[in-house]
C-alpha cells in the first residue's frame, strides 16, 4: 500500500494487464517511461494487455465538483474535461467515456470525495480470457 500511495502521489497509474489468466507484473506505469502508454498515445489506441478495464469514470453529481482540475491534470488520457452544466454557474467535470481507460487515477486525487467514482459499466466477457503474457521469458523462447 505505501507503494501504491507513492506511485498515486507522482500521478503514476497502477497497471494491472486486463487479462482472465493474470500471470504477469503490476506495474507503476508512467506515461512517460512506459511502451503501453507510448503506443496509447501515438496510435490513439491501447493493445489488448492493457485494454480498458470494466471501470469508467464518473460524475454522478456534477453539484459536488468544486471545479478545481485536478482530475483533468492527472488523467493521462485526456478523458476529462471541465464544462457548464446547465442550471450551474461554475464549470464542472464531465468524462468523455470514449478516452477513459479505467485507471481510477482520477478518483483517487479527486480532493472532494464521491465527486469522480468509478462505474462498472462492461461485463465479465470484457475481459480478454487467452494467457497473454508479454513479460514470459518462456512465451519470448516460443517465439524464436
Amino acid at each position: 500500500m505505501e507503494l501504491e500511495k507513492v506511485a498515486r502521489k507522482n500521478n503514476f497509474i497502477t497497471h494491472v494487464p486486463n487479462n482472465a489468466v493474470t500471470n504477469m507484473v503490476v506495474c507503476h506505469c508512467h506515461p512517460s517511461s512506459c511502451l503501453l502508454f507510448l503506443a496509447y498515445e501515438q496510435y490513439d489506441s491501447i493493445v489488448e494487455a492493457a485494454s480498458k478495464s470494466r471501470y469508467e469514470a464518473n460524475i454522478p453529481d456534477p453539484s459536488i465538483c468544486t471545479g478545481c482540475q485536478t482530475c483533468v491534470e492527472v488523467c493521462h488520457f485526456e478523458a476529462i474535461d471541465m464544462k457548464k452544466y446547465p442550471g450551474m454557474r461554475k464549470w464542472k467535470a464531465y468524462v468523455n467515456p470514449e478516452n477513459c481507460v479505467g485507471c481510477g487515477n482520477c478518483v483517487v486525487k479527486c480532493p472532494k470525495e464521491g465527486a469522480v467514482v468509478l462505474k462498472l459499466v462492461r461485463p465479465p466477457e470484457h475481459i480478454p480470457h487467452d494467457d497473454l503474457d508479454i513479460y514470459s521469458y518462456e512465451n519470448k523462447k516460443k517465439e524464436l
